[in-house]
Protein backbone atom coordinates (compact mmCIF):
# COMPACT_ATOMS: atom_id res chain seq x y z
CA UNK A 1 0.00 0.00 0.00
CA UNK A 2 0.89 3.71 -1.15
CA UNK A 3 2.74 5.12 2.52
CA UNK A 4 0.73 8.57 1.81
CA UNK A 5 -2.25 6.35 1.96
CA UNK A 6 -1.21 4.39 5.20
CA UNK A 7 -0.46 7.91 6.29
CA UNK A 8 -4.40 9.29 5.55
CA UNK A 9 -5.60 5.93 7.43
CA UNK A 10 -3.60 6.57 10.65
CA UNK A 11 -4.61 10.36 10.56
CA UNK A 12 -7.80 9.74 10.26
CA UNK A 13 -8.00 7.97 13.86
CA UNK A 14 -7.23 10.37 15.53
CA UNK A 15 -10.42 13.15 17.30
CA UNK A 16 -9.20 16.40 16.27
CA UNK A 17 -9.16 15.56 12.24
CA UNK A 18 -13.36 15.34 12.84
CA UNK A 19 -14.13 18.69 14.42
CA UNK A 20 -14.86 20.62 10.97
CA UNK A 21 -15.18 19.78 7.21
CA UNK A 22 -12.18 22.01 6.88
CA UNK A 23 -9.95 19.57 8.93
CA UNK A 24 -11.03 16.67 7.38
CA UNK A 25 -11.18 18.13 3.70
CA UNK A 26 -7.25 17.91 3.12
CA UNK A 27 -7.33 14.32 3.66
CA UNK A 28 -10.46 13.86 1.43
CA UNK A 29 -8.52 16.11 -1.46
CA UNK A 30 -5.52 13.89 -0.67
CA UNK A 31 -7.17 10.61 -1.52
CA UNK A 32 -8.84 12.09 -4.36
CA UNK A 33 -5.85 12.85 -6.31
CA UNK A 34 -3.99 9.32 -5.35
CA UNK A 35 -7.07 7.97 -6.83
CA UNK A 36 -7.93 10.01 -9.45
CA UNK A 37 -11.61 10.47 -8.32
CA UNK A 38 -13.81 13.13 -9.24
CA UNK A 39 -14.79 13.30 -6.20
CA UNK A 40 -14.98 12.15 -2.40
CA UNK A 41 -17.55 12.91 0.30
CA UNK A 42 -18.35 11.83 3.88
CA UNK A 43 -22.08 12.04 5.06
CA UNK A 44 -22.91 11.88 8.50
CA UNK A 45 -26.31 11.33 9.46
CA UNK A 46 -28.15 12.47 12.67
CA UNK A 47 -29.14 10.62 15.53
CA UNK A 48 -32.11 9.08 14.11
CA UNK A 49 -30.14 8.23 11.27
CA UNK A 50 -32.89 9.58 8.93
CA UNK A 51 -31.48 12.44 7.61
CA UNK A 52 -28.13 12.98 6.39
CA UNK A 53 -27.33 16.00 8.66
CA UNK A 54 -23.19 16.67 7.47
CA UNK A 55 -21.30 16.50 4.40
CA UNK A 56 -17.49 17.03 3.77
CA UNK A 57 -16.18 16.82 0.25
CA UNK A 58 -13.74 17.19 -2.09
CA UNK A 59 -14.17 17.50 -6.17
CA UNK A 60 -12.79 18.84 -9.43
CA UNK A 61 -16.29 19.79 -10.49
CA UNK A 62 -18.53 20.62 -8.15
CA UNK A 63 -21.03 22.37 -11.33
CA UNK A 64 -22.10 18.61 -11.89
CA UNK A 65 -21.15 17.12 -8.57
CA UNK A 66 -22.46 18.18 -5.53
CA UNK A 67 -22.44 16.25 -2.53
CA UNK A 68 -23.41 19.31 0.25
CA UNK A 69 -26.61 19.23 -1.97
CA UNK A 70 -27.24 15.86 0.24
CA UNK A 71 -27.34 17.69 3.10
CA UNK A 72 -30.91 17.51 5.10
CA UNK A 73 -31.91 14.82 2.68
CA UNK A 74 -33.03 11.38 3.68
CA UNK A 75 -30.30 9.12 4.43
CA UNK A 76 -30.42 7.11 1.11
CA UNK A 77 -30.03 3.46 2.27
CA UNK A 78 -32.79 0.62 3.15
CA UNK A 79 -32.64 -1.78 5.90
CA UNK A 80 -31.06 -4.07 3.66
CA UNK A 81 -28.46 -1.14 2.61
CA UNK A 82 -27.74 -0.75 5.95
CA UNK A 83 -27.15 -4.22 7.01
CA UNK A 84 -24.50 -4.86 4.38
CA UNK A 85 -22.55 -1.56 5.32
CA UNK A 86 -22.94 -2.68 8.97
CA UNK A 87 -21.35 -5.74 8.34
CA UNK A 88 -18.58 -3.43 6.08
CA UNK A 89 -19.36 -4.89 2.95
CA UNK A 90 -19.20 -2.21 0.09
CA UNK A 91 -21.68 -0.54 -2.26
CA UNK A 92 -19.93 -1.10 -5.64
CA UNK A 93 -22.65 0.88 -7.72
CA UNK A 94 -21.16 0.57 -11.56
CA UNK A 95 -24.16 2.18 -12.83
CA UNK A 96 -25.84 4.83 -11.24
CA UNK A 97 -28.60 5.39 -14.11
CA UNK A 98 -29.46 1.93 -14.13
CA UNK A 99 -32.70 2.30 -11.81
CA UNK A 100 -33.53 -1.12 -12.53
CA UNK A 101 -30.35 -2.51 -11.14
CA UNK A 102 -28.82 -3.62 -7.64
CA UNK A 103 -28.93 -0.57 -6.07
CA UNK A 104 -32.05 1.37 -8.18
CA UNK A 105 -33.33 2.69 -4.68
CA UNK A 106 -29.88 3.96 -3.94
CA UNK A 107 -29.30 5.20 -7.18
CA UNK A 108 -31.91 7.02 -6.90
CA UNK A 109 -32.02 8.77 -4.16
CA UNK A 110 -28.29 9.85 -5.00
CA UNK A 111 -29.50 11.54 -8.50
CA UNK A 112 -28.92 14.87 -7.28
CA UNK A 113 -25.15 14.10 -7.14
CA UNK A 114 -24.93 13.44 -11.17
CA UNK A 115 -22.37 10.66 -10.85
CA UNK A 116 -22.02 7.44 -12.82
CA UNK A 117 -20.23 5.20 -10.41
CA UNK A 118 -19.66 5.02 -6.56
CA UNK A 119 -17.89 2.94 -4.20
CA UNK A 120 -19.69 3.44 -0.67
CA UNK A 121 -18.74 2.35 2.18
CA UNK A 122 -20.51 2.34 5.90
CA UNK A 123 -19.79 4.52 8.85
CA UNK A 124 -20.12 2.12 11.82
CA UNK A 125 -20.53 3.14 14.87
CA UNK A 126 -21.80 0.69 17.44
CA UNK A 127 -22.66 -2.00 14.92
CA UNK A 128 -25.17 1.21 13.57
CA UNK A 129 -24.31 3.13 10.42
CA UNK A 130 -23.68 6.59 11.33
CA UNK A 131 -22.65 7.66 7.80
CA UNK A 132 -21.25 6.62 4.55
CA UNK A 133 -18.15 7.34 2.65
CA UNK A 134 -18.43 7.69 -1.26
CA UNK A 135 -15.65 7.38 -3.97
CA UNK A 136 -17.19 8.86 -7.01
CA UNK A 137 -16.86 9.04 -10.53
CA UNK A 138 -18.45 11.17 -13.58
CA UNK A 139 -17.96 7.85 -15.72
CA UNK A 140 -19.59 4.75 -15.85
CA UNK A 141 -16.74 1.34 -14.65
CA UNK A 142 -17.09 -1.97 -14.57
CA UNK A 143 -16.80 -2.36 -11.23
CA UNK A 144 -13.95 -0.56 -8.72
CA UNK A 145 -11.02 -2.33 -8.44
CA UNK A 146 -9.81 -4.42 -5.31
CA UNK A 147 -7.23 -2.02 -4.72
CA UNK A 148 -9.92 0.97 -4.35
CA UNK A 149 -12.15 -1.95 -2.41
CA UNK A 150 -9.44 -2.09 0.39
CA UNK A 151 -8.78 1.64 0.40
CA UNK A 152 -12.44 2.31 1.10
CA UNK A 153 -12.72 -0.33 3.75
CA UNK A 154 -9.18 1.22 5.21
CA UNK A 155 -10.64 4.42 5.22
CA UNK A 156 -14.08 3.93 6.09
CA UNK A 157 -12.56 2.18 9.23
CA UNK A 158 -9.96 4.27 10.06
CA UNK A 159 -12.37 7.58 9.42
CA UNK A 160 -15.46 5.34 11.59
CA UNK A 161 -12.57 4.97 14.85
CA UNK A 162 -11.39 8.78 14.71
CA UNK A 163 -14.80 10.11 14.39
CA UNK A 164 -15.94 7.70 17.22
CA UNK A 165 -13.14 9.15 19.59
CA UNK A 166 -14.29 12.36 18.96
CA UNK A 167 -17.92 11.93 19.97
CA UNK A 168 -16.35 10.74 23.00
CA UNK A 169 -14.73 13.55 23.74
CA UNK A 170 -16.95 16.01 23.08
Amino acid sequence: MNPVLTGIAVDLTMPNHHASSATIRPYLNSLQQLMSLDCVFVALFGMAKTRIEWVAACGNRYEHCNPYELTGMPQPCNAELLQRLVRHQLLDVRDCTDHRGEYAEFSSRMLCLNLCSMLVGGIVLNEQVSGMMVFGSLHRRQGWDMDAHLIMKLMSASYAAGYERYQHNH
